[in-house]
């Protein structure tokens, strides 16, 4: 037992490669560093594609009533809403019209996305939160999502530590200036655009922002908001003007860019049928750009537009199908672990071969990842392994 008292160095490489090679074998696989897959969301219930794989039952009557073509696979719907529902490369959502069909068989399409939950509203209940998040759109569905967002704030429903208003450089449609000027007057908004140094052709999205928050909203409530520091305007400029216009997508990235957020409690509100797109697009958008660990999304809808076109509600319906499962595809990405299967025969030979120097290179990192972070630990597949078993 001398060398256990006074080993020499051979003799401790040869205990150590014991004890680090023993402790591998027995927990050598999964090896990991990885952060939490998942984003709470209270409207995560709200799904096309069922966890057991299988699709709404609603949506694959929707596709009969329209014939559309399909195998039952969610590839196979995919291709079918995308290449039926989904509105032309450069057109807006507000240029769809109706077909006589869509008039004539409105009541059950209606009855099928109710099933979905893409009409029927949800009521704001008070919280507190780290970001609330204000999305850009035309006029009138600004107008509204302000207005939702200052009822609440006023009645003590909501408070957030940071107000995000999200929104680009998308030009103004004419009717959008017209609504503008009809709100205040034509001097007045006169004024604001020479305040702001631009012409009507000028007017943008993020400009439609500073109207609405200038005219909107009290000016003592204006005074608890800085700029900068818990009121966020977020002008989206990364794209051609003539071509593109800002997405859901391409704001989320530009406030994440340009002021990093921290992890928290995120809130929006969204009218139907929008917001159940936009909220997986927002929760992609989490999963992707951050350690998503403290995450949590909560949402209030008010009811979709009763003359809204059943063209809209389609094109809605393709774009959340198609984002559930991009969804879907970053989750398993994220959860899907690098396991290294070691057959009783290499795990013998591992042991065997733990007596040497050379085995402490990845018995040690082992032990001491174990130790330090608790078995099993979860590498996501996307991060190498800097390990290699024999």
């Amino acid at each position: 037992m001398r060398f256990l008292r006074h080993p020499t160095v051979k003799q401790r490489f040869v205990l150590w490669g014991l004890l680090f090679g023993h402790i591998a074998w027995w927990q050598a696989v999964p090896v990991a560093l990885a952060a939490p897959s998942e984003v709470a969301s209270s409207l995560e219930h709200i799904r096309l594609i069922r966890q057991d794989g299988s699709i709404h039952p609603a949506l694959l009557s929707l596709m009969r009533h329209y014939k559309l073509r399909h195998d039952g696979t969610p590839a196979s719907i995919n291709k079918a809403l995308q290449n039926n529902f989904l509105r032309r490369p450069g057109q807006e959502r507000w240029e769809l019209n109706d077909t006589l069909g869509n008039h004539i068989n409105r009541a059950s399409v209606l009855q099928w996305l109710q099933q979905m939950a893409l009409t029927t509203a949800i009521p704001p209940v008070a919280r507190e939160v780290d970001y609330f998040l204000l999305f850009g759109a035309l006029y009138s569905s600004a107008y509204k999502r302000l207005e939702d967002w200052r009822r609440q704030y006023n009645k003590g429903l909501i408070r957030c530590k940071q107000l995000v208003l999200l929104a680009g450089n998308r030009q103004l449609l004419p009717r959008e200036i017209a609504a503008m000027r009809q709100q205040v007057g034509d001097s007045a908004f006169q004024r604001w655009r020479q305040r702001m140094g631009r012409a009507k052709t000028q007017l943008t999205e993020a400009l439609l922002w500073e109207f609405l928050w200038e005219h909107c909203v009290s000016t003592s409530v204006q005074k608890k908001f800085i700029r900068g520091k818990n009121w966020l305007l977020i002008n989206e400029t990364g794209y051609h003007p003539l071509k593109h216009r800002p997405t859901t997508s391409s704001t989320l990235f530009a406030w994440h860019a340009l002021y990093h957020p921290s992890p928290g409690r995120c809130h929006a509100n969204v009218e139907k049928p929008f917001a159940v797109r936009m909220e997986k697009t927002l929760r992609t958008f989490l999963l992707e750009a951050h350690t998503p660990g403290g995450w949590t999304i909560t949402w209030n809808s008010a009811a979709a537009a009763p003359e809204l076109p059943l063209a809209v509600y389609c094109d809605c319906l393709a774009r959340t199908f198609y984002q559930e499962l991009q969804l879907q595809a970053v989750k398993k990405s994220r959860t899907r672990l690098l396991t290294i299967k070691v057959a009783p025969k290499q795990r013998l030979l591992f042991l065997g071969r733990s007596f040497f120097l050379p085995n402490l290179c990845y018995g040690a990192p082992i032990f001491c990842l174990n130790f330090l972070y608790g078995a099993p630990i979860s590498l996501p597949a996307d991060q190498p392994s800097f390990l290699i078993f024999p």
